[in-house]
């Protein structure tokens, strides 16, 4: 343990050092200033045009956040010889992987929390009032999503070279965000064997899972048992690739 929240640590101190929540912060704010110019252009939709553009852009910031600097921080680790260095001393190499994740992990939350603090200014300054517990669940799903994107990254990256672990990682986010709706506007007559092929990895690998945004626009009531349900599937995801990571890494040269 001692040695997972050292490595841990490190990984957090090494990804302050590049800001990567400079950049985020800076896209954010300039979202929110365009959701707020936008939100003018109907007053009818004003809340659902804002939370659209804040829950969209929320997304989009960490998850190339988690897989940027999920397939970044081992390929560099490759690059420099730090993890010869590191997995030369006691250090179990599954406890390097966990490390890092955490590291990212606590990265990602920090950056979230901050990105929630700067929309709820915004919408302030808008005049649409204080969060509640269901805007706040919203976001909490959207970063759990994050963390899933980046135990992905940390994944492909022990197993692949970073531009193929990239590509990969990126490949899968779309198909995550895409599969549902592709399951549902198959035609009748596709054949059985891909209606269940594509059935089986929308219940397997669905990011949608995560989207509560139109329910927050349009203010239907949350059913937060259906919440916990979907931080447990993301929890599950997590688990899965980051014991398929310790499997790859214990199995791979990574020098």
């Amino acid at each position: 343990m001692r040695h997972i929240l050292a490595i841990c640590s490190e990984t957090f101190l090494l990804l302050r050092r590049d800001r990567v929540f400079v950049p985020a912060l800076t896209i954010m704010f300039l979202l929110c200033y365009f959701a707020g110019v936008a939100g003018y252009w109907s007053i009818e939709t004003y809340r659902k045009l804002i939370f659209d553009v804040l829950a969209a852009g929320f997304h989009l910031i960490g998850a190339l956040i988690a897989i940027f600097w999920g397939t970044k921080l081992v390929a560099d680790a490759r690059r420099e010889g730090t993890t010869e260095l590191q997995l030369a001393a006691p250090i179990k190499r599954h406890n390097w992987i966990i490390g890092k994740f955490l590291g990212l992990t606590f990265m990602l939350v920090f950056i979230g929390m901050i990105l929630v603090v700067v929309s709820q200014g915004m919408l302030l300054q808008q005049d649409v009032g204080w969060m509640g517990l269901d805007e706040i669940t919203m976001f909490g799903l959207i970063v759990c999503s994050w963390i899933v994107l980046a135990s992905l990254a940390i994944l492909f990256s022990t197993i692949a070279g970073y531009t193929t672990a990239m590509f990969s990682v990126f490949g899968m986010w779309i198909i995550g965000l895409t599969i549902r709706n592709i399951s549902f506007a198959l035609h009748r007559d596709t054949p059985e064997f891909i209606k269940t092929s594509v059935l089986q990895i929308s219940r397997a690998w669905d990011l949608q899972r995560f989207n509560i945004v139109e329910q927050i626009t349009t203010q239907t009531p949350l059913v937060y048992q259906d919440v916990q349900w979907n931080f447990i599937y993301g929890l599950t995801l997590c688990l899965i690739l980051l014991t398929l990571a310790c499997i790859a890494i214990n199995n791979k040269d990574m020098a």
